[in-house]
């Protein structure tokens, strides 16, 4: 599951007594579940605990679930991204430039025309290589679509290669 969480801090029904109810932390019945749950940050909060089920934790929203993973087991790579919300947040993924250079919107998502990136999937660690050859946005910046794709879609679905190294694509959430 690209060390998103160790399987061995997933409470199930056989370690149902571990759990402490009031906990925040992430509810499935699926280790694929689980880890889309952990990218788009679905956190949700343990109201009660009944180990005489086999769907034994039962989130705050009412549902009850075979698995639960306290937030804190969860990988923080994930935990400090969130999804890039305009073309301006976009734009710093890739260039850093002093505040005295200044690009209006139009012509940051011009620089950006071009730009080859690597993503990774995050569910079966495909690679690909893409050209950004198209970025539709609104006229506040936000709404960003990069080669028909929306970034909420991008960082659900992707990590991008920046310095050597894979990361989640979105901005570090401080």
């Amino acid at each position: 599951m690209d060390k998103l969480f160790d399987s061995k801090d997933i409470l199930t029904v056989a370690t149902a007594d571990q759990a402490v109810v009031g906990t925040n932390g992430y509810f499935c019945d699926g280790l694929h579940s689980l880890a889309i749950k952990i990218r788009q940050s679905d956190i949700g909060t343990l109201a009660s605990v009944n180990a005489n089920e086999t769907y034994c934790f039962k989130s705050n929203n009412g549902a009850s679930y075979m698995f639960f993973l306290p937030v804190d087991k969860a990988t923080k790579k994930f935990n400090m991204y969130r999804p890039f919300n305009s073309i301006d947040e976009l734009f710093t993924l890739f260039y850093s430039f002093s505040s005295e250079c200044v690009y209006s919107q139009a012509e940051k998502a011009e620089v950006l025309l071009g730009k080859k990136i690597v993503l990774k999937n995050r569910y079966d660690n495909s690679i690909k290589a893409i050209v950004i050859h198209d970025i539709d946005f609104n006229g506040t910046g936000s709404d960003v679509i990069v080669n028909s794709l929306s970034l909420i879609y991008l960082f659900n679905n992707f990590e991008i290669k920046k310095d050597d190294e894979f990361v989640p694509f979105g901005i570090k959430d401080e």
